[in-house]
């Protein structure tokens, strides 16, 4: 059979009972236990096994991986174990005897033997010790979430939906057909000395420092500067930001399907006096889809984009969004907060309508106030309140002064924020003119403007900011 990596090929060996699985050869040494030309387990495709040379990952004796499932990062099937459906084997998680890995379970740094079963949505993580992974034995059958020192033995089970979660290394929980026990370490037994964590006070200097996480990294890229809320603030994993008066904002990465894999960002607004107004998921898979990865042949199909945590360290996995991919998922979550997002109703203001006038100010600023001073009385003439900010901080603050303008920019978004209309004048639209359309865009507040045709953006110049 064809191949197309340099790590094992696939031979015309079929399987007696299922002929379209085959098996494979090494073709390098492979770790240390697999040397070139060794024959090993059973496969559909390329699709089962990590091609990576740098990947020990290998299917061993009468082992078979088939289907969508997928065996890499230093794992190993032996004997008869099986992997199939969309099972994900990795971080030197290991299958003997008669184990199998089906539907859509996901093993890390996990050990299954005897004719243990991980099926539905199992997850069968190892803890932060990687010494004491989790244990699946005998004729268990796991449909959970086992992390850390577990052990599931006998006739054990794991429900659908249920969690147990043993990140102590010095106890083990113990789940068999005759229950369920706390096994504690004799170790604990003896008194010691206080001594200092190092690793615990270098985190804690760190968090100091203002070392960003992976996490804060992501929702910045998010939510900082974007105008999807008012002054967000970061702490971890979570960012809060405001709506208006009263509505807050809370957003953070979320694991909908495997733990420590995230994706998706839960957003939940908040009444800051009544509590939770409504709640939501932003699933990466409904704003994205899949994504096809170039030269990768394990994911000839595509990946559903999502993050991994791996002992802390978070990064995509697979799949790395761009630009584009970030305006889109910013674009559904706005669209989300939109209807929730607190300014004045047109209805419930009775004959004249606050019209925002946005027009350029930077350049010959003084005939631009005059300009927008002009487009103000026409307002008024119509009989409508004009809010007219070049003629309301004109007095108070300087547009050349780097601070005050700043200041200026965002209180205009904010007194856009109440109006019921904006109007926009003049044939050329500054980025700062865009900044208030896209936030009237957002809000869904009506624009009107006295140019046929959109105002074309003027080019940018070295040391000058237009307005």
């Amino acid at each position: 059979m064809k191949t197309s990596n340099k790590k094992y090929e696939i031979t015309d060996i079929a399987h007696e009972t299922y002929p379209f699985l085959h098996r494979i050869r090494a073709l390098r040494d492979i770790g240390e236990n697999v040397k070139a030309g060794d024959l090993g387990g059973f496969v559909e495709g390329e699709h089962n096994l990590e091609t990576e040379l740098s990947d020990s990952a290998w299917i061993f004796d009468d082992a078979i991986a088939c289907g969508s499932a997928y065996v890499n990062q230093d794992s190993s099937l032996h004997n008869t174990a099986i992997a199939c459906d969309h099972a994900y084997v990795s971080c030197g998680s290991a299958l003997y005897g008669q184990a199998r890995a089906e539907d859509d379970a996901y093993l890390r740094g996990a050990v299954m033997c005897g004719n243990a079963y991980a099926s539905g949505f199992a997850q069968i993580i190892c803890g932060p010790d990687k010494f004491k992974p989790p244990i699946l034995s005998g004729h268990c059958k796991v449909c959970g979430s086992v992390r850390g020192n577990v052990k599931v033995c006998g006739a054990g089970a794991v429900l659908p939906g249920e969690e147990i979660l043993n990140d102590l290394k010095d106890i083990t929980v113990l789940i068999s057909d005759s229950g369920r026990r706390i096994l504690r370490g004799t170790v604990k037994d003896t008194l010691r000395p206080r001594k200092e964590h190092a690793p615990q006070k270098e985190k804690i200097q760190e968090a100091r420092d203002g070392t960003m996480t992976g996490y804060e990294q992501e929702l910045r890229k998010l939510f900082e500067n974007s105008g999807l809320i008012d002054r967000p603030q970061f702490s971890g994993r979570v960012c809060v930001g405001e709506l208006g008066k009263d509505l807050r904002v809370r957003a953070e990465l979320f694991s909908a399907h495997v733990a420590a894999d995230y994706d998706a960002i839960r957003l939940a607004v908040l009444n800051r006096t009544e509590g939770v107004v409504d709640k939501t998921l932003v699933r990466f898979e409904d704003v994205w889809g899949k994504r096809i990865v170039p030269g990768n042949p394990n994911f000839r199909s595509g990946v559903i984009p999502h993050l991994r945590s791996d002992y802390g360290e978070l990064d995509w996995y697979v799949y790395h969004p761009d630009a584009a991919d970030y305006d889109i998922l910013r674009q559904a979550i706005g669209q989300y907060l939109s209807a929730f997002r607190e300014r004045v109703p047109e209805r419930s203001l009775v004959g004249s309508k606050l019209v925002y006038i946005c027009a350029p100010l930077q350049g010959n600023v003084k005939k631009n106030i005059e300009f927008a001073r002009q487009k103000a009385l026409e307002v008024f003439a119509d009989g409508d309140v004009p809010i007219c900010p070049h003629i309301l901080f004109s007095y108070a603050a300087n547009p050349n002064h780097p601070e005050q303008d700043a200041k200026t920019k965002e209180m205009s978004l904010r007194l856009l924020e109440a109006c019921q209309q904006v109007n926009v004048y003049g044939s050329v639209w500054t980025d700062e003119m865009w900044d208030e359309i896209h936030h009237a865009s957002k809000l869904g507040i009506p624009m009107m403007t006295d140019q046929k045709t959109i105002g074309r953006t003027p080019p940018r110049r070295s040391g000058r900011k237009e307005r």
